[in-house]
């Protein structure tokens, strides 16, 4: 009796299964048999596999000899994508125009070789950049993830503002050069500021305004004060007022004088004048009549000085708004000879708010005693006429 029949083989179904490493372990299953006699099964399956499919042959032998083979494909495939970490989120202040930024790096996870790429720029602009990073493994499996990186101008320009100045004034409003202020930032700045073209007296604050190319603002100031230490310039006259064609004759017989004095300054249009003669006051355009005499006296009859001495001194100051005063003064006396030129002295004398007022002395002291319509004089000139009344 002989045995000629081989075994029927019955091998496992086809496998595919996702790879868990380089070399994947795969639970292919067994092939069975069956025969008269018994059969032994046996398999090339290796013990771990590549990715890709792996061909297993089964074999199942008799007591007898008699063989019968059958195959199983057994596929490993790699459809995962690597596991992808990318750097947190980055936001920092400006350090250039482009900016450049630290932003880190990201991390990727993956059974096979897995590299890592991003489109990150080399420097970054203003605002938000998203930066894409991208891991692709072995098989061309990839993942991406994003990362935002923002660059953000919160430093506003650094202003330099000119020193404070302080000069004498030159005018009513006086021109003052007070220099200019710079300003740096990265992103450039312009600079304002609200000065007048010209300043009064006192102190003026100049406000400087930086902004850059995003809005931001930087602000300082200067002061800018004009002082005024110049006292008013002064002129005094005691003009003669001729009444008839004569001048010598007419002017010392008659005595009349018109009072003259101006007052300019630098930075008040209009200082406060004062002017005595003779410790009179008097006004500008004022027409006085001068009397020698030994003995002093000034009268007001019907709305006219008359000044009676030996000399007379016109003394006029000027104050301005800043409290500097200047004077100046116009002497007269009685010329001794006929041929003397009236005895007429113009003076004019320019001082600060400290110096002393008075310049020039009289040659002789008047004593000024005021008499209004009715005539009326001073004690010490009643007590004269009492001293006439009695030797008559």
């Amino acid at each position: 009796m002989v045995d000629t029949t081989a075994p029927v083989l019955t091998v496992p179904a086809d496998v595919s299964v996702e790879a868990n490493a380089v070399m994947s372990t795969v639970a292919i299953g067994n092939a069975t048999a069956t025969d008269i006699f018994a059969v032994t099964i046996t398999s090339d399956a290796p013990a771990t596999y590549a990715l890709g499919t792996t061909v297993v042959t089964w074999t199942a032998t008799d007591a007898n000899g008699n063989a019968t083979s059958g195959t199983q494909n057994v596929t490993v495939v790699d459809t995962t994508a690597p596991v992808l970490t990318v750097p947190a989120d980055v936001s920092v202040e400006a350090n250039a125009v482009m900016s450049t930024v630290a932003i880190g790096n990201a991390t990727a996870t993956d059974i096979f070789a897995v590299t890592i790429t991003s489109d990150a720029p080399a420097t970054y602009a203003l605002g938000t950049t998203v930066v894409t990073w991208t891991a692709t493994d072995a098989n061309g499996n990839a993942t991406s993830g994003t990362q935002n990186v923002t660059v953000v101008d919160t430093t506003a320009p650094v202003l330099s503002v000119p020193a404070d100045v302080s000069v004498e004034a030159n005018g009513v409003l006086s021109t003052v050069a007070i220099g200019t202020a710079t300003a740096t930032d990265i992103f450039g700045a312009t600079v304002t500021n609200d000065a007048p073209a010209t300043y009064p007296v006192g102190t003026t604050v100049v406000t400087y305004t930086a902004v850059d190319g995003n809005g931001l603002t930087t602000i300082g100031t200067q002061n800018v004060t004009v002082v005024d230490t110049t006292a008013p310039t002064v002129t005094a006259q005691l003009v003669p007022v001729l009444v008839g064609d004569d001048e010598h004759e007419n002017q010392a017989k008659k005595g009349l004088f018109q009072v003259v004095f101006t007052a300019t300054d630098i930075a008040d249009p209009n200082p406060v004048l004062t002017a005595t003669l003779n410790g009179a006051t008097v006004t500008n355009g004022q027409i006085v009549k001068l009397e020698q005499s030994k003995k002093a006296k000034v009268e007001n009859e019907h709305g006219k000085l008359e000044i009676q001495g030996l000399s007379f001194t016109l003394s006029v100051s000027a104050t301005d708004a800043s409290g500097n005063v200047g004077t100046a003064s116009a002497a007269f006396a009685f010329p001794s000879h006929k041929d003397d030129d009236h005895g007429i002295h113009r003076g004019n004398d320019k001082e600060d708010k400290h110096a002393d007022s008075g310049n020039h002395k009289s040659e002789g002291k008047a004593k000024v005693e005021q008499k209004d319509d009715k005539k009326s004089e001073s004690k010490s000139s009643s007590k004269d006429d009492d001293k006439k009344s009695k030797k008559h």
